[in-house]
C-alpha cells in the first residue's frame, strides 16, 4: 500500500526520514541563470525533495522578492533587482521536481548586503558551485493555497531543514488526514 507521501509525489518507496541522504554537486557556468539551472536539475532528476547545502560564486544580476510590509505598497509583494558585481554570501531553500523556493543573500564591493527569495534573472558572472542534498522520506507538496510545504513520510507537516533534518515534528492542524 502506498504511503500518503508516495501517493502525492509518485515517488517510492519512501525511506525513513534522514536515512541515506544523497548529495549532488554541479557547477553553473558564467552567463547562466543560477535559479533556472537549480530548478531544471530538480525537474530533470525528478527529485521528490532536496535542499541547498552550499552555493558559492558570484552574480551580476538577481531579482529578489522582499518581505512585504503593511506600511509600504499596502502589503503587496516588493521586488528588487540587483545589478553589478555581487558575491553569494548565503543560499538556502527547498526544491523538488515541482516546486522551488530559494532565498539568498548577496554582498557588493562595499560589503552592503541584499537578500530575499530568488525570483529569477540570477545571472552568474563567474562560475557558481552548488551542492544539494536529496531528502529521502520527505516530499515538497502544495498546501491548500498551492504554496510548497515540506511533508515527511509519516504524513506530518515538517520544518525539517539542515538544522533539524531527521527530527520528527508534531502534526500541524492543517495536515491532511491519513487515508
Amino acid at each position: 500500500m502506498a504511503s500518503h507521501l508516495e501517493s502525492i509525489t509518485g515517488v517510492g518507496p519512501v525511506l525513513p526520514v534522514g536515512s541515506f541522504a544523497r548529495y549532488f554537486a554541479f557547477t553553473v557556468p558564467e552567463g547562466h541563470d543560477l535559479l533556472q539551472i537549480i530548478t531544471d536539475y530538480a525537474k530533470n532528476n525528478k527529485l521528490p525533495a532536496a535542499y541547498v547545502v552550499s552555493c558559492v560564486g558570484s552574480v551580476n544580476t538577481a531579482t529578489l522578492r522582499c518581505a512585504p510590509s503593511k506600511k509600504s505598497a499596502g502589503g503587496k509583494q516588493q521586488t528588487k533587482t540587483l545589478k553589478g558585481n555581487f558575491v553569494i554570501c548565503n543560499m538556502q531553500g527547498t526544491l523538488s521536481a515541482k516546486y522551488t523556493k530559494i532565498c539568498a543573500q548577496f554582498s557588493n564591493k562595499n560589503g552592503e548586503m541584499y537578500g530575499g527569495e530568488l525570483l529569477g534573472g540570477v545571472t552568474v558572472s563567474d562560475t557558481c558551485e552548488v551542492v544539494i542534498c536529496v531528502m529521502p522520506g520527505i516530499g515538497v507538496v502544495p498546501d491548500a493555497a498551492g504554496l510548497p510545504q515540506v511533508l515527511s513520510a509519516n504524513n506530518q507537516w515538517s520544518t525539517n531543514t539542515i538544522a533539524g533534518f531527521g527530527m520528527q515534528q508534531p502534526a500541524s492542524p492543517a495536515a491532511p488526514a491519513s487515508k
